[in-house]
């Protein structure tokens, strides 16, 4: 037998340990109920909108059988770019993201992706189905040069 079989554990470890488990529960349960959490509504209502856009296209992104991620300009069809097996993980990221949102609201065939540069060179990522919308400015310079990259050459929608 060793020293700890017969010692007790510390009363007082084991009431501060429930206190915070009971203490989160709580603070969890509060917070959903006052609608606290990381929702698309929400998310949105945060960030504010382009007043006068200077480029703009609406996305389409199609997974290949290699691995790649067709670029598409969702009105046209047009290839915007390829994202090879592997690479542009931002991008990715952001819009495996994007498709869980899309997929927790139930929407299997919704527009295009929208992707907006304002005046003030503010680029945001917009779901139009679920209202999410994603300030790409906030991720630094090379990450938003990695979906700036679709944009149109000059003004205008394309």
């Amino acid at each position: 037998m060793s020293a700890l079989d017969h010692e007790a554990f510390p009363r007082g470890a084991l009431i501060a340990a429930a206190g915070l488990v009971s203490f989160s529960l709580l603070a969890t349960i509060l917070g959903n109920h006052a609608g606290l959490g990381n929702h698309a509504g929400r998310i949105a209502s945060t960030i504010p909108p382009i007043s006068a856009p200077a480029r703009e296209v609406s996305l389409a992104f199609a997974d290949q059988t290699d691995g790649s991620v067709q670029v598409k300009d969702f009105a046209s069809g047009r290839v915007l770019g390829v994202l090879p097996a592997g690479s542009d993980g931002f991008v990715r990221g952001v819009m495996r993201g994007m498709a869980h949102e899309r997929i927790a609201h139930h929407i299997t065939n919704g527009p295009g992706f929208h992707l907006v540069e304002g005046a003030d060179r503010r680029v945001v990522l917009e779901d139009p189905a679920t209202g999410r919308r994603i300030d790409l400015n906030a991720f630094g310079d090379i990450n938003l040069k990695a979906f700036s990259r679709f944009l149109p050459a000059t003004g205008g929608a394309s």
